[in-house]
């Protein structure tokens, strides 16, 4: 991520991320590994539970819901600040379920290597975004499918332009994205 505002939202949510374990009980069968606590809304909580995140509500939803009202971020920009902290999630899941103590931090050079995948919960969501536009379930689903592939078919580093149409340079506002 080349733009400087993002990395910033990122650099916000990173150190702002709590996570822990639970201590194991012996009497129970079924107990979470530890906990993830996510700084939008009122405080995204993650159950990890055997390498996997459960979701304490639809954080796809609250995510955008946040990148858009607090941080007015177009749909563009949403998607590649997600991909990013998802992959820092990914660690810190990694992270819980490791037998080393908590550190508190992340060794930046650990690489995540994970593809994008949808929850059958943003799936719906995004054939109702699909439906919404007047288009069909079963172009929904090859669409869905060919930008999930072409997705996870980017190199890890990429480079991003933005083109400005304007009539005058000094109009370019380079601390904040929006309209200029």
């Amino acid at each position: 991520m080349n733009n400087i505002f993002l990395q910033r939202i990122l650099k916000y949510l990173i150190e702002n991320t709590k996570m822990g374990r639970y201590e194991k009980l012996p009497d129970i069968d079924f107990h979470y590994d530890g906990y993830i606590i996510v700084p939008i809304g009122s405080g995204f909580r993650f159950d990890v539970y055997n390498k996997s995140r459960q979701p304490d509500g639809d954080f796809t939803m609250e995510w955008w819901g946040e990148m858009k009202d607090v941080y007015s971020l177009k749909n563009e920009e949403v998607i590649p600040l997600l991909d990013e902290y998802n992959n820092f999630l990914w660690e810190l899941v990694e992270e819980i379920n490791s037998e080393e103590d908590i550190k508190g931090e992340i060794n930046e050079s650990k690489k995540v290597n994970k593809k994008i995948s949808l929850s059958p919960n943003e799936t719906e969501l995004m054939y109702g975004a699909y439906t919404e536009m007047g288009l069909s379930k079963e172009w929904a689903i090859e669409d869905l499918q060919s930008l999930l592939e072409w997705l996870n078919g980017l190199p890890d580093t990429i480079t991003l332009y933005r083109l400005l149409y304007l009539t005058e340079e000094e109009k370019i506002n380079k601390e904040e994205l929006g309209d200029h």
